[in-house]
């Protein structure tokens, strides 16, 4: 059966996709990785959009980065970005919507439980960016812990408890309502 998308939902999917690329910018350029704050707008899109709405939100961010528009960290772009050894995080936000939406109606206004749905979402793209990485430069799994993921866990914390209080409190206004 086809799926049929109002305007306000293209709309709030295109904010989404907007808004990672933002988050995106406010980044401290690290090697490998950069540390930014991407990851909050994957998580808030399943949260107020639902898993659909909120992969496909991600997924137009990905491809208008694939197509070269500068919206990954540092005003790049690019398919070599994906293909790259840090690809698998950027796809994973696809993910990480889904798994924040697949929730979104069971949890809705538990912050606790929300956050540790969060840091789930959290820990896939984790694994799918560090198997990437792994693949790509033939490091083993160590390796890319101690680069990709160890440096990151108290910073990823704290924006999966920040996005489940934000989620919250933006899950209330009558446009998050009914997605």
């Amino acid at each position: 059966m086809p799926v049929k998308i109002n305007t306000g939902s293209l709309v709030k999917m295109a904010a989404f996709a907007a808004i990672t690329a933002i988050l995106s910018q406010i980044s401290i350029p690290t090697q490998p990785v950069p540390v930014n704050l991407a990851l909050l707008s994957p998580m808030l899109a399943g949260w107020l959009l639902g898993p659909m709405y909120g992969m496909i939100s991600q997924l137009v961010y990905l491809l208008l980065g694939a197509a070269g528009v500068p919206v990954f960290a540092g005003f790049t772009g690019g398919l070599g970005h994906l293909v790259g050894p840090t690809g698998g995080y950027i796809v994973s936000y696809i993910f990480m919507a889904g798994v924040t939406g697949a929730f979104r109606k069971r949890l809705r206004g538990k912050v606790l439980l929300m956050g540790l749905v969060n840091i789930l979402s959290v820990l896939v793209c984790y694994t799918l960016g560090s198997a990437w990485f792994m693949a790509s430069l033939h490091r083993d799994l160590l390796s890319a812990l101690a680069v990709c993921v160890v440096p990151f866990i108290i910073g990823d914390l704290l924006k999966a408890a920040a996005c489940a209080w934000l989620a919250k409190r933006l899950m209330a206004i009558p446009i998050f309502r009914a997605a």
